[in-house]
């Protein structure tokens, strides 16, 4: 009951951060994938923003139901990956989104499926916006080092920041920005 995708409609605060922190380093031309982007609220705040090349995958049915009430603007724009991401990034081509970027989703990928991060790097173009719980070890949360994990497959982190005493995260979020070795992007 605690996680019902309607809930998440009213939580603009995160959103806020998460575009400053992506605006800080994407250009408004890159293509940027959420994963687990759920009712689309996120995104939603980057189209405002002005970036308008959006993809976003999502496992709920319910999420992406309300997307194009929720946020008709963005339903007429961003083009939706519905799926697991164990499932969606196989049949996506390398480099297929400029930016891809998490929000708190990744925690939940458990051990024995932890290769879909590479995956995860495999899509992304030059950046990585990921921020995750990486601390908390719970019945449905994997905690990691996101830092030592993308470094290991080819990023290097640019920016780190330390999410609890922010506005709707927790203890032990952190968000971290990674860019691909040799990109050229906006701050590679």
């Amino acid at each position: 009951p605690y996680n019902r995708p309607a809930a998440y409609l009213d939580k603009r605060e995160r959103s806020l951060l998460v575009v400053d922190l992506v605006a800080r380093h994407a250009r408004p031309e890159d293509r940027i994938l959420e994963i687990g982007c759920g009712v689309g609220r996120t995104l939603e705040h980057l189209r405002m923003a002005g970036f308008t090349r959006l993809l976003g995958n999502e496992i709920s049915e319910e999420a992406l139901g309300l997307l194009p009430e929720a946020y008709p603007e963005l339903g007429a724009v961003v083009e939706l990956l519905p799926g697991p991401i164990e499932e969606v990034a196989r049949g996506l081509p390398d480099r297929h989104a400029d930016v891809v970027l998490t929000v708190e989703v990744l925690a939940h990928v458990h051990d024995d499926a932890a290769w879909v991060l590479e995956e995860v790097a495999r899509v992304a173009g030059w950046l990585l916006v990921v921020i995750e719980d990486e601390v908390s070890l719970r019945w449905r949360t994997f905690p990691r080092n996101y830092r030592r994990v993308f470094e290991d497959l080819g990023f290097r982190q640019v920016e780190e920041m330390d999410l609890a005493e922010a506005p709707g995260f927790g203890r032990g979020v952190v968000a971290r920005i990674l860019v691909r070795a040799g990109a050229t992007g906006r701050n590679a």
